[in-house]
């Protein structure tokens, strides 16, 4: 199922059973009520948010990234109308991206079918590249430090405007306190979790500008602490990046750089 069209249009779809036949025996149910499900490009809230205005807005935006990170379950949104914001490939996925668009749709950049209106510049086909990296620090055991989250060597005339990042670590080693936003254009995470059972952080963010992201700079700042029992030991902070894309929304080619905590 694919959403094409308007953000401002919501449409109805009904499904109806006249009968049920089981593979054996030749038993049939009764006619069942209709099920109703109503569908709006964009909208992955489905109304939760008790907007009586049923628009598209930044609210759709947050429920995707809350998603990506793990903090909202995919029972409590609209799959159909998350991923439709953004055709990215033939069967249509639930990816930062779609927030992005919307985002964008919300300052004017892009129109209700999510068309680029922003800036003079062209809707560029090309992604570029980047670098994703997780800083390294020399921190004392029981201790605590500052990790910058940075993008380097970006390529690519449009600059990044969405990400999706997850940094894993041993958890034994090492745990992590809090997330504290970076620099313009990302700032704070759109939607961040820490895990520090699993020893995980996720991420996502983006960015409402044009250029997007076009030079080296911090998208986020990890504050860990090293229990006494890692004392001597180095902690691997290794990056995942999930989807990395810019201000259009394409594909952007990722490379990381894993980070690497020596305790004292």
């Amino acid at each position: 199922l694919r959403l094409d069209g308007s953000a401002r249009e919501s449409h109805e779809l009904y499904q109806y059973f006249d009968s049920i036949q089981a593979f054996t025996g030749n038993e049939a149910v009764a006619s069942q009520t209709a099920v109703r499900r109503q569908f709006q490009r964009g909208d992955a809230s489905d109304d939760q948010d008790n907007d009586p205005s049923n628009d598209v807005d930044n609210n759709d935006a947050l429920f995707i990234a809350q998603f990506r990170v793990g903090t909202r379950d995919l029972s409590t949104m609209n799959a159909e109308n998350a991923a439709s914001p953004q055709h990215n490939s033939p069967w249509d996925i639930i990816d930062i991206a779609d927030a992005l668009f919307i985002n964008q749709m919300q300052v004017g950049m892009r129109n209700e079918f999510f068309e680029w209106l922003g800036s003079s510049m062209a809707a560029s086909k090309e992604g570029g590249r980047a670098t994703a990296e997780a800083g390294s620090v020399a921190i004392a055991a029981g201790g605590t430090a500052r990790i910058p989250v940075t993008f380097k060597n970006i390529t690519g005339a449009a600059g990044l405007g969405a990400y999706d990042l997850k940094i894993t670590y041993d958890p034994r080693l090492l745990s992590v306190n809090s997330l504290d936003a970076g620099g313009s254009p990302f700032g704070a995470p759109l939607a961040h979790r820490i895990d520090n059972a699993a020893g995980a952080v996720l991420m996502v963010g983006t960015a409402t500008q044009v250029p997007g992201m076009n030079k080296d700079g911090v998208i986020a700042y990890l504050s860990v602490s090293a229990p006494p029992a890692g004392k001597g030991r180095s902690v691997a902070m290794q990056v995942e990046v999930r989807t990395l894309s810019d201000v259009f929304g394409n594909a952007v080619t990722a490379q990381v750089t894993n980070g690497s905590i020596a305790v004292s």
